[in-house]
Parts: structure tokens; sequence; C-alpha cells
């Protein structure tokens, strides 16, 4: 993240056993990974903004080892919210899908 400090998004995707579709062409599930190539969702803090999660560094003082436990507990009490949305497609509000235009097969006739 810009300005020096760590931040973080959760990217996810439900792989079907069969693979998928993605902007690269067919994948199966162990060629997956939540790394952008394909729709997905994304758990941001703060959605509307597309705000990361992360730890404010004041000037004369640095995040103690509570400070990163905090923030994972936060990160955690998030979890069902994702789980809703991978299993049942309810999109909480801290959750966004990212769907990526799926290339369209042109199909040409051959002149006779």
């Amino acid at each position: 993240m810009t300005y020096q400090r760590a931040a973080f998004r959760v990217n996810a995707c439900a792989v079907p056993r069969e693979g998928m579709m993605t902007l690269g062409g067919h994948r199966t599930a162990e060629e997956l990974y939540a790394g952008g190539l394909h729709d997905h969702i994304e758990m941001y803090a703060y959605p509307r903004c597309w705000i990361w999660f992360s730890l404010w560094f004041w000037r004369f003082r640095s995040p103690s080892r509570a400070d990163y436990d905090k923030l994972a507990l936060r990160v955690a009490d998030l979890v069902p919210e994702l789980e809703s949305a991978l299993r049942e497609g309810k999109l909480g509000p801290h959750i966004r899908r990212i769907v990526f235009p799926h290339p369209v097969a042109v199909i040409r006739e051959s002149k006779p």
C-alpha cells in the first residue's frame, strides 16, 4: 500500500471442481488462485471507498503486536460475511464483486 504502511484486502473465489473459464482460458481448480484473473469477490475495510485493512502509523508511535492482533480479530469477525458471499452470493457491507468481461467467441463463416 502507498504511504509507507502495510495494508491488505482479501480476495476469494469459489471454484468448481471442474474448473472455470478465465480471461486466459479454461483453468482447472488446481491452476486457479484468487489473483484477479477471473471473477471473484474482494473484502475491504470500507468497500465504498476501496479502503484496505491497515493500521495507522502515528508519528512517534509504532504499532504494537496488540494493534496487529486487534486488526486480525477485526478481519476474522468478517469471515461469516465472506462465507455468505461465497456460498449464497449475498454481498455484505464489506464485500465487492469483481466481474471481468468474458471474451466472446467470434464465429467466422467461411465463404463458398
